[in-house]
């Protein structure tokens, strides 16, 4: 199912997204550009893992020809790849991964992404740019919230 590629503004007016602006108007890019990018990398990486784990998870997936399971496995190293911004993995990754795709929607979004490497890696870092430096949303809400041992001391009082 793909999402919108245009959100209402408050006076109703269709605006496209920053990720839709970004992409200047290459809709398959951006079609792949949303399946590609972490929501917030920087607590989502530490949770998911490291690229060269899903590497050879993937190679090991492939080596007992069960290549639909090594594919999500490289695209998921991908989107670490783009979130960190390294060209020469995300084009590393995308080529795993398309090694082992059969023709479908997926491979097509595989064959975008590796034509348009460096455009790719540079939309996803002016994508990401507001996101850094700024705490995630597990890490404000654990701010904001009251500590137990602190609720029921204001409620003694």
């Amino acid at each position: 199912m793909k999402s919108k590629s245009v959100q209402q503004t408050s006076l109703g007016r269709a605006e496209p997204s920053s990720l839709e602006q970004l992409c200047g108007g290459d809709l398959d890019l951006y079609h792949a550009m949303q399946h590609f990018l972490l929501l917030d990398p920087e607590s989502q990486i530490p949770r998911i893992g490291e690229t060269n784990t899903f590497i050879a998870r993937g190679n090991e997936a492939k080596a007992r020809g069960e290549r639909q399971f090594a594919r999500p496995d490289y695209e998921i190293a991908a989107r670490i790849e783009i979130a960190r911004g390294n060209k020469e993995n995300v084009r590393k990754c995308l080529s795993l991964a398309r090694e082992v795709s059969e023709p479908s929607p997926e491979q097509e979004r595989l064959d975008k992404m590796l034509q348009n490497v460096e455009r790719v890696v540079d939309i996803a870092e002016k994508y990401y740019a507001p996101l850094r430096g700024k705490p995630n949303l597990q890490q404000e809400m654990e701010a904001d919230a009251i500590s137990p041992i602190a609720s029921r001391q204001v409620l003694s009082n």
